[in-house]
């Protein structure tokens, strides 16, 4: 399967829808056989396998500390409730900037930056590194929002615990509400934080630091209505 830089503006694997519709049959969807087209800024630094994402081993030799590389799913998401979980495999977390941040990117923004950066060796974390982001770290489970250059402008707030092997997260946006929402499930349970006012259209990505670590697409759908956020949620501003 060939996969192209973002400077290309080409994707991966066979074209697919950009959500699933939910099973007609089960209340749970069925999983994914197949991913959606990708976007990822340096395919060397993945391999995928159906629908299983491995951080690959490119540079051990020469660099101990991978700088943190994204991928992002092509179709922008502008309408609608959509949900992506997913299911952390192999999680190595060395350092605590290290690890798996799961969140989303202002579709409307150049993907050439992150390119231009990751030449430079800096690290693309979204939420933090990646301007006009916002993603939840495996590392404490916090939400981080990244609305500008300003690094004053990095919101931080605590949503879930670490993340571990086996943990099923699921990403909730709803383009529908006003204002837009993002919410983060673990294991069917809901944080403690979310982000509001997200831009009308959005990409779906994760950036990826140390070498092997994994984890699977389990299912991309389109929900008939949200998920009601809690009351007492802490709210992160996007704008």
């Amino acid at each position: 399967m060939g996969h192209s830089s973002s400077s290309q503006h080409k994707s991966t694997s066979k074209s697919q829808p950009a959500v699933d519709e939910p099973s007609q049959v089960e209340n749970t969807p069925a999983r994914l056989v197949s991913l959606p087209r990708l976007l990822i800024v340096d395919p060397s630094h993945f391999i995928v396998d159906g629908t299983t994402i491995t951080r690959s081993t490119f540079g051990l030799n020469w660099q101990p500390s991978p700088i943190e590389s994204p991928l992002f799913i092509e179709k922008a998401i502008t309408e609608g409730v959509v949900s992506v979980t997913l299911t952390i495999l192999a999680l190595f977390e060395i350092k605590e900037t290290e690890g798996i941040h799961l969140g989303l990117f202002d579709s409307t923004a150049s993907l050439s930056l992150i390119e231009d950066s990751m030449k430079r060796g800096y690290d693309q974390r979204l939420g933090c590194d990646v301007y006009n982001s916002v993603a939840m770290k495996s590392c404490h489970g916090s939400l981080w929002c990244r609305k500008s250059s300003a690094k004053h402008n990095i919101a931080l707030q605590l949503c879930h615990s670490d993340l571990k092997n086996g943990d099923c997260v699921r990403m909730e946006v709803n383009m529908d509400s006003t204002p837009r929402t993002l919410q983060f499930f673990v294991n069917g349970a809901a944080g403690y934080s979310y982000v509001s006012g997200l831009p009308s259209s959005v990409r779906i990505g994760i950036s990826v630091s140390c070498f092997r670590i994994s984890f699977r697409f389990d299912r991309i759908t389109h929900n008939h209505r949200p998920t009601p956020i809690p009351p007492g949620m802490t709210e992160i501003k996007w704008n």
